[in-house]
C-alpha cells in the first residue's frame, strides 16, 4: 500500500502542543481516534510504549516513526506530526525530536505496515526531504513534497537504465532497525559512485525484507563488493570477489572512502566456503 493512500490532510498535526515523549504520543493517538483509525486509545499506547522498550523509534536526525500492528487498529494509516521546539525522545544521537510519522496496522496487516516503514523511511533518506518537511506551510504542502520526491523516484528508477562508462559495482546496505539508515547508505553509495562515472546496483535489507536483490549476473560482473550492514550477511553468494565491509554508518558518511577502498589491498577475497559475516561493531548508531 502507498504512502499517499496512508497519508491524508485529516492525519497530521502541523503543530504539537506537547512538550515530552509521553504527552506527544498521547496527543497523536488521540488524532488517530478522532477519525476512527483506532477504537481504544489505551491498548494502542500499551503496545507503542512495548515497542519503544525493546527500542527506541527515534531514528536520529531529529526524526522519529513510532509504530504498532495491533487489533485496535481498524486501518492502516500513518500520522504525520511536527514540533517547532523538539522534543526529548531518548534518540542516539542525543537529538530532540521535530518530525513524527506514527505508523498503525491491523493485526493481521504485517506487510502493509512493514512496507510503509520502509517506504517512509526511503523518502526520508533523500536529501533535503525532512528539511522541506520542516518549511512546508500546510498539510497540502506535505503531501505535495511526498508527490514531489515520488517524481524524482521515478526519474532515477529511469535513470538507471542509462548504460555509464566506467566499473560496475555491487553493495548492500542494512541497519539494525531495517529504517532509514539502511537507505541513507544507499543514497550515499550511489550517489558516491556516480560522481566517479560507475555504474552500481544497491541491495537493501529493510524492514519489509530485501529489496533490489543481487542476481548471480550482478555479482559475476562487479569488480566489487561493498556491504555496509550492522546486521549478519550472508558472503557465500560472494565467493571469489573483492569485498570491504563496514558498519551501515560509514555507509552514509564515508561511502567514496568505502569505494577507494576496494581499490586497494584492504579489499578482502571472499573465500568460498566463507558463508557469513558479522561485523564488529565499536560505534554507536552514529558512529560517535
Amino acid at each position: 500500500m502507498s504512502i499517499k493512500a496512508l497519508l491524508h490532510k485529516d492525519l497530521m498535526i502541523m503543530e504539537l502542543k506537547a512538550v515530552s515523549k509521553d504527552v506527544a504520543l498521547d496527543e497523536m493517538i488521540a488524532k488517530l481516534a478522532a477519525h476512527g483509525i483506532i477504537h481504544d486509545r489505551d491498548l494502542l499506547k500499551k503496545s507503542i510504549m512495548v515497542r519503544e522498550e525493546q527500542g527506541v523509534t527515534a531514528l536520529g536526525q531529529g526524526i522519529a516513526m513510532p509504530h504498532s500492528k495491533h487489533v485496535v487498529v481498524d486501518k492502516p494509516a500513518i500520522l504525520f506530526a511536527r514540533s517547532s521546539q523538539g522534543i526529548p525522545y531518548e534518540a542516539a544521537d542525543g537529538q530532540p525530536v521535530d518530525l513524527f510519522f506514527m505508523v498503525v496496522a491491523p493485526s493481521d496487516a504485517e506487510e502493509v505496515s512493514l512496507e510503509a516503514i520502509a517506504d517512509l523511511s526511503n523518502y526520508l533518506a533523500k536529501a533535503g526531504f525532512a528539511e522541506q518537511l520542516r518549511q512546508a506551510n500546510s498539510e497540502h504542502d506535505v503531501l505535495t513534497l511526498f508527490d514531489d520526491f515520488s517524481k524524482v523516484n521515478k526519474a532515477e528508477e529511469t535513470t538507471k537504465k542509462v548504460n555509464h562508462s566506467g566499473d560496475f559495482i555491487v553493495a548492500v546496505t542494512a541497519c539494525a532497525t531495517g529504517l532509514i539508515h539502511t537507505y541513507m547508505a544507499e543514497e550515499a553509495l550511489k550517489k558516491a559512485a556516480t560522481n566517479k562515472g560507475m555504474t552500481i546496483k544497491v541491495e537493501t535489507n529493510g524492514a519489509s525484507g530485501r529489496k533490489n536483490v543481487l542476481t548471480a549476473d550482478d555479482i559475476s560482473q562487479a569488480k566489487g563488493i561493498i556491504i555496509a550492514s550492522d546486521k549478519e550477511i550472508d558472503l557465500e553468494r560472494f565467493a571469489g570477489k573483492k569485498l570491504i565491509s563496514r558498519s551501515v554508518v560509514d555507509g552514509i558518511k564515508s561511502a567514496d572512502d568505502l569505494i577507494e577502498r576496494l581499490y586497494t589491498d584492504e579489499a578482502q577475497v571472499v573465500e568460498a566456503k566463507e558463508a557469513s559475516l558479522k561485523d564488529k561493531l565499536t560505534q554507536t548508531l552514529f558512529g560517535k
